[in-house]
């Protein structure tokens, strides 16, 4: 055999293989079948067609490359293949000897576990048909309930688009990495409750209102409106005129003829002015009494 013979029986041999192990991995494939070449994943066989579009998306179709999980929960996601070919096949790894979840099978009966070393992966069970230019698969990741808040893990998922011929031609591969960071909103909650206590015991403030009572103060106008009744009985004092009265009871007395009557030298002058004091108050008051009646 020529050596341009022995070219050609060797592209034959290596044709036939990668079609057998393409056939050979139909039904799911581990990622430690990649050992020799693991940057290469699906595509160590799977060459020569169009390259699809690979992408994790939760099960409402948002994609995502990040995603917080419970620790304390479980979530659903979906491995979607885009272009290419018209058959898409998968395989999903976490990040090698991590203990922060597992990977399980949900309600997708074309998905089962595959074991690869200690770790426990996704793949296919056969190669499944696009349906709207894409094939979806479901899954389930499952935190564990210890692992430390905050860690975070690489979920890696590989898809191939196949043609459906069965061989490793005509096909391409494509991957893509989903961050997982572990929480624990259970003692965040804690703390968020905690901040609604301090905030509401804070419109406690609110009832300083009650400053507003200090308008009791106009009750003070009460005793400026009792002032004014003093005032009003003291108008009783006009009353008083009826004093006036009382000369009513006054003996009117005889008109004097303004002669001094006292004997010369036995009175003072002080004495006369007296005298003619009282003598022109009583006449006074007898006019008065003659006008009244």
């Amino acid at each position: 055999m020529n050596g341009k013979h022995l070219i050609v029986a060797s592209v034959v041999a290596l044709t036939a293989s990668l079609a057998g192990r393409a056939h050979a991995f139909s039904g799911g494939i581990a990622s430690t079948s990649w050992t020799a070449t693991p940057a290469a994943g699906c595509t160590m066989c799977h060459s020569g067609g169009a390259a699809p579009t690979v992408s994790f998306r939760t099960t409402a179709g948002t994609e995502v490359s990040t995603i917080n999980v419970d620790r304390t929960a479980t979530i659903d996601l979906l491995l979607r293949i885009t272009g290419g070919q018209t058959y898409g096949s998968f395989n999903i790894s976490p990040s090698v000897g991590s203990t922060a979840g597992v990977l399980k099978v949900s309600t997708d009966t074309g998905v089962k576990t595959i074991t690869a070393g200690t770790t426990t992966e996704l793949t296919h069970t056969a190669a499944r048909a696009y349906t709207s230019g894409a094939a979806e698969f479901r899954f389930t990741f499952d935190p564990t309930d210890t692992v430390a808040c905050g860690t975070t893990l690489n979920l890696t998922g590989w898809g191939a688009s196949t043609d459906g011929a069965g061989g490793a031609t005509g096909d391409n591969a494509a991957s893509k990495v989903l961050a997982v960071t572990i929480t624990c909103p259970d003692a965040g909650a804690g703390d968020a409750a905690a901040d609604t206590a301090v905030t509401d015991t804070g419109a406690a403030a609110d009832t300083g209102a009650a400053a507003d009572t200090g308008a009791a103060a106009d009750t003070g106008a009460a005793p400026t409106d009792t002032g004014t009744t003093v005032t009003d009985t003291g108008a009783l004092a006009d009353t008083g005129a009826v004093a006036d009265t009382g000369t009513g009871g006054v003996t009117p007395v005889e008109e004097d003829d303004g002669c001094d009557c006292s004997t010369p030298g036995s009175g003072s002058a002080s004495k006369t002015s007296t005298g003619l004091a009282l003598a022109a108050l009583a006449f006074v008051a007898v006019r008065r009494v003659r006008r009244r009646r």
